[in-house]
């Protein structure tokens, strides 16, 4: 049996000024806006979502994936995405709006229906978003519960249903008044969602 192929593509892609500056905005920021990661440069950035679109067209060109409908192929060029460039993790509603140019309401439609197709698909990066995320909660005396910015909706949405899998006597989490995206989280249920996730549980000594 012969090995797989190894094919190394490289290539030089002129951009002017201005769409640069705009790429580092709508990718090279977002992208580690959302993953909490180091800011990567432009170009590495490009080479990823290059990546995810010769997996989009050679799904195409060997008759695996042909979509009929923009939403189906939306839903298909996101999964690269979040295989790619996110490395198994899920974007923020306000990126997927800025990068497919949606609304908030569509981009998140988008998220919730690529959960639900390709489930089995982004399972790991939908646990990694949740483990991330919940690594970064810390108690706000304020606001007398661990707190979190969560741009992602349906991320939320996950962490109530995992709650009620549990019998349901867990608070859900709450969103913050006047806030885009940040989520209050009891020490209780908080610690439920750690626990699954292997990480240490809160005490009282972690709201001093």
């Amino acid at each position: 049996m012969n090995d797989d192929m190894n094919t190394s593509i490289s290539f030089d892609h002129d951009l002017p000024d201005e769409d640069a500056q705009r790429l580092e905005e709508v990718l090279a920021s977002a992208l580690a806006r959302d993953t909490g990661d180091k800011r990567l440069p432009l170009d590495r950035v490009l080479a990823l979502c290059a990546e995810a679109g010769l997996a989009e067209y050679l799904e195409l060109f060997l008759g695996r994936r042909i979509f009929t409908r923009m939403r189906d192929q939306n839903e298909f060029r996101l999964l690269q995405l979040v295989r790619h460039l996110y490395a198994n993790r899920i974007p923020s509603e306000g990126t997927v709006s800025e990068l497919f140019q949606l609304t908030p309401s569509e981009a998140r439609g988008l998220i919730r229906s690529l959960r639900a197709r390709y489930r089995f698909d982004i399972a790991d990066a939908l646990e990694a978003t949740a483990k991330r995320t919940l690594e970064r909660l810390a108690f706000n005396k304020a606001d007398s519960s661990y707190r979190v910015n969560i741009p992602e909706g349906t991320l939320v949405e996950h962490f109530r249903y995992l709650l009620e899998r549990e019998g349901g006597t867990f608070p859900p989490p709450e969103k913050k008044e006047r806030t885009t995206g940040v989520w209050l989280f009891s020490r209780e249920s908080a610690n439920v969602l750690r626990k699954r996730y292997g990480l240490p549980e809160f005490t009282e000594a972690d709201e001093k």
